[in-house]
């Protein structure tokens, strides 16, 4: 029986921490955290202890490797993920190992790469299972079955593409996703609702001269 563990995904994108909290949700044995910055994300491990941070690099107030400094002073048993869209592999694998503990995801490859990263760094009777069934929170769709709803894959893919010359096209699919699934008339649970409303908010904050008004917004979501 696998003994549970502490997770704490730290990142400013609402979307992103939820996304990448539905990833590691998978494991029940696991208890996922979120903290939308580096300054909050020490808060929260004073209190949580947490046996995993994943956090990104690049955040306001407080950035991922300042935090992940001052993580190691009062809690050097923690370990910590570190994740980034603005960095080379090279690059953030450096900055990994001085600053974390030589871990490094890229947000593009987290959808198969963050449940073994935060794995590998927890004792054995706290890893990973294997071939578990999904989480109740966690519904299967063909695109990813680690993402609750099918609309979410392409704004997940929004949020990990920080190219400025690729995000406008990544952003319309994000968007036209949204749309289609506020034209369906299959009923919407509250979670899905709220779902909805977090992802079109964050989509605007992401790239604003894209998303100007926040589509579906006459919708009614709430």
């Amino acid at each position: 029986m696998p003994i549970p563990a502490t997770i704490l995904v730290v990142d400013d994108q609402a979307y992103v921490r939820h996304t990448l909290g539905s990833l590691l949700a998978q494991q029940r044995h696991w208890s996922i955290y979120e903290a939308s910055d580096g300054r909050a994300a020490l808060d929260r491990a004073r209190k949580l202890k947490p046996d995993v941070v994943v956090m990104d690099i690049v955040m306001p107030k407080m950035g991922g490797i300042a935090a992940a400094y001052e993580l190691r002073q009062f809690a050097p048993e923690t370990k910590v993920v570190l994740i980034s869209s603005h960095y080379t592999p090279h690059e953030a694998a450096a900055l990994a190992r001085l600053f974390g503990n030589g871990s490094f995801v890229e947000k593009s490859a987290a959808a198969k790469d963050l449940v073994p990263a935060v794995s590998r760094m927890l004792s054995p009777e706290k890893q990973a299972c294997v071939d578990i069934e999904p989480h109740p929170r966690v519904r299967t769709m063909p695109e990813d079955p680690r993402l609750e709803y099918p609309w979410q894959q392409p704004v997940f893919d929004a949020f990990m593409e920080l190219r400025p010359e690729y995000l406008p096209a990544k952003m319309s699919a994000a968007e036209r996703a949204i749309a289609e699934r506020l034209r369906d008339r299959t009923p919407k649970d509250l979670d899905e609702q709220i779902a909805l409303r977090d992802a079109l908010r964050s989509l605007q904050r992401l790239f604003p001269q894209q998303a100007k008004q926040e589509p579906g917004e006459k919708k009614g979501i709430t």
